[in-house]
């Protein structure tokens, strides 16, 4: 992949809509975006979040709750019965925290295999 030449924001333009903008034309480019078309969707974008979320500070997970769950389905079908410290390496996450994505896919193992009750 070929380098994405940076919008040149003015001076005054805040920082954080700057460099959501720059990912925002990276990620098009790099999509076969036209640069021209990419940079204007950039600004819509960055203008679009002052307008919507000027004067706050929202919270921006780090993951959306989609790839946790395919992160969590992967961890699940890798745990063999005692490898909890070496899927924690693997996955960067405390043994607790695998210990409870183990325990939630046997749950919903369980859950699928029983019919209901009434």
């Amino acid at each position: 992949m070929s380098q994405v030449e940076p919008i040149r924001f003015p001076p005054d333009y805040p920082e954080v809509l700057e460099y959501i903008g720059q990912l925002v034309h990276r990620d098009l480019c790099a999509r076969g975006v036209h640069p021209h078309i990419a940079i204007e969707l950039a600004l819509l974008v960055g203008e679009s979040l002052a307008v919507e979320f000027g004067g706050t500070q929202p919270y921006i997970p780090r993951t959306l709750p989609h790839k946790l769950s395919e992160r969590n389905r992967q961890i699940y079908g890798e745990f063999r019965g005692d490898n909890y410290a070496q899927l924690a390496r693997k996955h960067g996450l405390t043994e607790v925290q695998i210990r409870k994505i183990v325990q939630q896919g046997i749950d919903a193992d369980r859950r699928d295999r029983q019919s209901p009750l009434f």
